[in-house]
């Protein structure tokens, strides 16, 4: 949120959303702080619980939702908000279940028929450095690609989940594979311009990093995850 109000001086923030109260209330505080005059939420425009996002919807005066919750009810707070004639701003990824990604393509449909734009938070799209590094390897500029593995390393990605630590998430799972592997495997399809056939998500012996290797070719050090195939055919 905080991007999209330095990206544009006219943007305002109107209604906020969230599940719990604490989270909503410091996001506000923290807005308020750094933008004063565009934030113009009042408390009848802050909503919580899990009809939220509903609420911020239907809001007089939303011309654009940001879903920057975490992704279990992404797809169906994009859908809900494209059938209301709104313009979108998500983060990665669209859905955790193939529930969810076939909400989310028809989502994409339903934006097209209302003339609406979805953006996603791939942000690795948008990075010139990342875009230059792809039109050379696109032009040519270390041969043909035959093989490729993607890394994502990093800490506490959330600040305070510790999701290395949950035990559901040891099985490569959580938070983990939906933030992180997404970007791999799209780095990984756009650096050599083909479909996924056959994925594997693994995390390293510590827990703060994970990789998508193709095939079986896991890396020595790692713990074994599940076959992303059916996953990546989707995206």
């Amino acid at each position: 949120m905080i991007d999209c109000l330095n990206a544009d001086s006219q943007v305002e923030v109107v209604a906020l959303g969230d599940l719990f109260k604490d989270r909503l209330d410091g996001c506000l505080a923290k807005l308020k702080q750094d933008f004063p005059g565009r934030v113009t939420v009042t408390p009848e425009t802050c909503y919580t619980g899990f009809d939220a996002y509903r609420k911020v919807i239907d809001t007089p005066g939303v011309q654009i939702v940001l879903d920057v919750t975490p992704p279990h009810f992404r797809s169906i707070h994009v859908l809900a908000a494209v059938e209301a004639g709104k313009h979108v701003f998500m983060e990665k990824p669209g859905g955790t279940d193939p529930t969810g990604v076939r909400r989310l393509i028809k989502a994409g449909e339903v934006a097209d028929q209302k003339g609406v734009c979805v953006v996603a938070g791939t942000q690795r799209r948008h990075d010139p450095k990342y875009r230059e590094t792809m039109k050379r390897i696109h032009d040519g500029a270390i041969g043909n690609i035959v093989a490729a593995q993607a890394y994502w390393c990093g800490g506490d990605m959330l600040g305070y989940w510790k999701w290395w630590d949950r035990k559901e998430c040891q099985d490569g799972y959580g938070m983990a594979v939906p933030q992180l592997a997404v970007v791999c495997l799209d780095q990984r399809r756009s650096c050599c311009r083909t479909a996924c056939s056959q994925y594997r998500y693994y995390e390293l012996g510590n827990g703060h990093a994970s990789c998508i290797c193709p095939g079986d070719g896991r890396p020595s050090g790692t713990r074994p995850g599940r076959d992303l195939g059916p996953f990546c055919h989707r995206i």
